[in-house]
Formats: C-alpha cells, structure tokens, sequence
C-alpha cells in the first residue's frame, strides 16, 4: 500500500493506493480511502491506526481488497494464463475477463461442488460428466476450445455425440449437457468469463414420470426366504432386506452406526439421521425384521462397496427368480411404495426418506397400485 503524501487536501489527508508488482512490474489501483500520514503504517502490508471508525472499515476494505487480487493471481497462475499487473488490474476492475478453456471452466465447477463435501454418487456423476466432455472435445478435435468460440449448435452437437458414440439415453445426454451449462454459469457468475454460451439452452428431459422400480410383497418373501450356498450372497440379502425395512440410501447406510443413530422412545426404537445428500433428518421407526437383522449382526452391518453391492445383487436376482433388476436404491423405492400402500401418509413417507420436498417423494417414490386405489375409494364410499 502507498499512501500519496504529496496529494495532502486540505483536511490533511492523502490518497491511498494499492501497488501491484509482479516480476517488477509495477500497476496501482485507488483503494478510494483517505488518511492522515500520521494514521498511516507503511510496514508490512500497511495499517490504519486509530480508534475512528474509518480505521476498522478500512483495514477492512485493504484486507478484502488484498484477497481478491491474490484471487486473481491465483487462478491466472492454476489456469496457466498469462500475467501481469496490467492484467490483474483489469480483472479487478472489470475491464478484462480470461477466456479460458470450456474443460478448465468444468474443473473450476467440479473443484467447487467438490468443496461442498458431495455425496459420492452426486460427486461420480459430475466426474462421469467430465469425462464425457473430456472425450467430446478430443473426438471433434476442439480440446482446446474457448468458452468464447462455443457455438449455439455446440449442445445439440453434444447431444448426438452422447447418444450416439457413448450409446446414453437422451434423458441423460440432457442432464449431462446442463451440468456443462451450469459449470459456464458458475464462471460467469464469478466474473470468469464474458457470458455463458449455454445459456440459451433449454430442452427438458422427455421422460418427466420415470417407471418407479420397486418390489412387491411376492419377490419380497422369495428374498426373504431364499437359502444361500456362499455367506457373500446372505449377507447382501440382510443388507438388502434392511434397506428395504428403512428406505436408507446407499451412502446412509455406509454411514449409519446402530450404537450413534438408534433412539427409543415410549413409542419404539428408530433411527435418527441425517442424510449424506442434503443433510435433513431421517426419522425412521425400526420394524421387527430390521431389529432381527441388527441383532444377527451385533449391531455391525456387513458393509461392502456400492459396486460389488450391486454386483452381488444381480446374483441375488437370479438365484431368488426375480425379474426386477435390484440396485441399492430399488431397496429405497420399494420402502417407500410399501409405506404408502400401507396407507402412511406421504409427508410421513418424506420425513422417513429425508427428502426437502414433496413433490420428489411424489413424483419418483409415490406408486400406488391398484388394490390401494379401489380400497380407498370403496371405504370414502362406504362400500366395503
């Protein structure tokens, strides 16, 4: 910091600027404050001394003022851009933007979502996402494409590429060409880039009421009562099983601790938990045959990967006869399907699966089959 004594007004105070030196180049900026040379340490980064008010905010503005060029200088240098103190002045001042590569402004993104401590599923599919890209750019020879050179026709462009080279559904081409859009509005937002090219860009998903897969009480007894030659495939259908008894996730399940999680009231034992997806509380009564399954276990789930999970539930499939296709989450959905035919309600089923909104417990957990349906109207009709 450089206070300009040679600039005294007439209340005694000087301007104060801010030097940006970089390899012996040096720049200033205004820091917009005024001081007395008497208020003012020049050691060091600089200080304003006093008890006035314009020492506390103006420490505070050098401060900030500091972080934000050092800002600058950092993801110029990360990104390999050139640098200068011109450069860094007019980012600052918002007179140059960098124009960077469209795969640094997606690890810009993923570097952010990243500190936000994700879920690991959340966290593979934007890695996932990166990849694709990453293959996209090196197939239309463009890897090292400027987010000002991305064309209107660039999301459609991917789009093919998607369905056709990497044979991904449309629904999903859309979901991962919105995780680009978004990855170019963080860097706008950021004052990154000059604009988003995406942004235009609004085709929707086609499949907006997914099939809920889920199981029913038959496969359920099938899996429930199947005897097993090897240890591994018991072992995963208890998993199962008490997944299917609690409706937690994967990534809950990896976490849950029966010792830490487990409450009783006068009303019955349940599990209190937050959720490693969006950190809201899971309140979820423990049925008969969850409390067996921890009992079997001493209180120590036989936790193993999600991938050899699923792996072993496809076996699982196969040798109980049943033709729904088991995943880690079908457990979920099928919780929920059994909650609400048993007639809960679907706030309650939303706390028990911790969701934020009802509208997703509606429109990708809710199935209401049939014998519910003619159930209900026949008792609203007095007709049982």
């Amino acid at each position: 910091m450089w206070l300009r004594k040679d600039r005294l007004s007439n209340d005694g105070t000087a301007p104060l600027y801010c030097k940006i030196n970089y390899q012996g180049q040096i720049t200033k900026i205004s820091t917009g404050l005024r001081v007395k040379p008497s208020h003012w340490i020049s050691k060091g980064d600089g200080l304003i001394t006093g008890m006035s008010e314009l020492a506390e905010s103006g420490n505070l503005i050098l401060q900030n003022l500091r972080a934000k060029l050092y800002k600058i200088y950092l993801n110029l240098e990360q990104q390999e851009k050139i640098i200068s103190s011109k450069i860094i002045k007019e980012i600052y001042e918002g007179k140059r933007k960098v124009n960077y590569k469209l795969i640094e402004v997606f690890d810009i993104y993923l570097e952010m979502r990243m500190s936000e401590g994700l879920a690991d599923s959340t966290l593979r599919k934007l890695k996932n996402t990166r990849k694709n890209l990453s293959h996209f750019l090196e197939h239309t020879n463009s890897k090292n494409i400027l987010t000002d050179n991305i064309e209107k026709c660039f999301a459609n462009t991917l789009s093919k590429y998607l369905r056709a080279d990497c044979n991904i559904s449309h629904d999903q081409s859309i979901r991962i060409i919105n995780q680009v859009k978004a990855s170019l509005e963080h860097s706008f937002n950021m004052g990154y880039i000059e604009s988003n090219p995406l942004k235009s860009f609004t085709e929707k998903i086609k499949n907006q009421n997914p099939e809920i897969k889920y199981l029913d009480d038959e496969d359920m007894g099938k899996i429930k009562k199947a005897e097993f030659e090897l240890e591994k495939h018991e072992r995963v259908r208890d998993l199962f099983m008490f997944q299917c008894k609690t409706g937690l996730a994967y990534s809950d399940l990896k976490e849950f601790k029966p010792q830490e999680h487990v409450k009783v009231s006068d009303k019955g034992a349940y599990i209190h938990i937050r959720r490693m997806k969006t950190n809201t509380l899971c309140i979820i009564p423990l049925l008969p045959d969850s409390i067996t399954i921890l009992d079997k276990y001493k209180d120590e789930l036989p936790i193993i990967s999600n991938q050899k999970y699923n792996e072993y539930l496809k076996e699982l499939a196969e040798i109980c006869n049943v033709k729904t296709v088991l995943t880690t989450h079908t457990a979920r959905k099928t919780y929920a399907t059994w909650l609400l035919n048993k007639g809960v309600s679907e706030v309650t089923v939303m706390k028990a699966l911790g969701h934020t909104d009802l509208k997703t417990t509606i429109k990708h957990y809710s199935k209401i089959l049939p014998d519910k349906v003619i159930i209900d109207v026949r008792e609203a009709l007095d007709l049982m």
